[in-house]
């Protein structure tokens, strides 16, 4: 367990905020609700994740538990948390608690037993209905595991009517999927790269639902399009789609122009973003893009599929960026050929993507902590 030392005064009510694993914006959102809740208790899962490679975080400027630094079983994993949330609310008096993985049946034993203790307990979730194929008897049933929560933090407005549709009948405040733009900002390259020299920029792990297979198709056809010198592309992430991803760029003869970086840290990543012309992000499906809010911190527009839920909040076609239908390859091929050439283009989008930063920054997490724990 760590705290920070000289927390400041704030309001005294003790809550607690529960993730999976504690990665960059996590730890951003909790720095800063901590600066108005110094009671504030971090509580992490576990200290890996399984999805992503969360080797660098900022520094913790709140109190945290991590409960496990290795996964063993669901089940014995459940029966730990469950315990160590009971504990929390007796021992600790925490009053308000904020959890996310509504699904996992632990998290909902842990739920009930917190309600029951007198806690109140709130989800948080950035989940659309539009997100994938919906079953009427699946979301009946999924309905039953909002029971115990008294409101939620949503991510954007689709997330809202989401959980309304699912029965939530308490108090909802946007501002989930949040960060730090300052911090983020810091990491942006000096001095000014000319327009002529920006890459295009690709930044997600190479799954199928992110669809890099369909933007290397396209990338392939923009480079045969391309009147002169095609832009370069760097493209970030490793996964399961890699090798068809590669041999794509390898059949279509575009390898030369392409730098493929398996990992990068946010400091990295951020410091490709200043230096790139617009990100592509044309996933088939993507509650919301954090790297589309990462990417703004740093003036960069970016160009997304239409089923993306930062474009409820961020990206604005032709005011700081672009949306276009997810398998269309021909579209976002014909994109790249406009975009690549027009630099008064990429200018106003720049700034529009500057100005659409701030919806992005985790003031708007510490907001709906302070508007949830005043309600009633």
């Amino acid at each position: 367990m760590t705290s920070s030392e000289g927390a400041p005064s704030g309001n005294p009510k003790k809550i607690a905020v529960l993730w999976d694993t504690f990665g960059p914006q996590h730890v951003d959102r909790l720095n800063d609700v901590a600066k108005t809740f110094p009671a504030l208790l971090g509580v992490e899962l576990f200290g890996q994740s399984h999805e992503y490679d969360w080797s660098w975080t900022p520094e913790r400027r709140f109190e945290s538990v991590t409960l496990s630094k290795v996964r063993r079983s669901p089940f014995f994993d459940g029966l730990s948390v469950i315990r160590t949330l009971v504990q929390l609310r007796i021992g600790r008096g925490i009053d308000d608690w904020f959890l996310c993985h509504y699904e996992r049946p632990y998290i909902l034993v842990g739920a009930w037993l917190l309600r029951l203790l007198g806690a109140r307990v709130f989800i948080m979730q950035d989940s659309r209905f539009e997100d994938k194929p919906r079953r009427a008897l699946a979301e009946w049933i999924k309905s039953f595991f909002y029971g115990p929560y008294a409101g939620a933090i949503s991510a954007t407005t689709g997330t809202t009517a989401y959980l309304r549709y699912l029965g939530l009948k308490g108090p909802i405040a946007e501002g989930y999927d949040t960060g730090s733009v300052a911090r983020i900002s810091s990491y942006a390259p000096k001095g000014e790269v000319a327009f002529r020299d920006r890459p295009f920029l690709f930044v997600a792990r190479l799954l199928e639902q992110k669809n890099p297979v369909g933007f290397m198709t396209a990338y392939a056809d923009y480079v045969a399009k391309a009147k002169d010198t095609p832009r370069p592309l760097v493209m970030i992430g490793s996964g399961p789609e890699e090798a068809a991803v590669k041999r794509i760029a390898e059949e279509r003869g575009v390898l030369q122009h392409i730098t493929f970086i398996p990992w990068a840290n946010q400091p990295d990543v951020v410091a490709h973003m200043g230096r790139a012309l617009y990100l592509f992000l044309p996933s088939v499906m993507e509650p919301f893009g954090n790297v589309v809010g990462e990417a703004a911190c740093v003036g960069l527009p970016a160009v997304l599929s239409d089923v993306c839920g930062a474009r409820d909040l961020i990206t604005r076609d032709f005011v700081s960026g672009f949306t276009l239908p997810a398998n269309d390859a021909a579209s976002w091929s014909e994109a790249m050929v406009h975009l690549a050439e027009d630099e008064a283009l990429w200018r106003r989008m720049r700034a529009g993507a500057l100005a659409a930063a701030p919806a992005f920054d985790s003031a708007r997490f510490v907001d709906a902590i302070e508007m949830l724990t005043a309600s009633r």
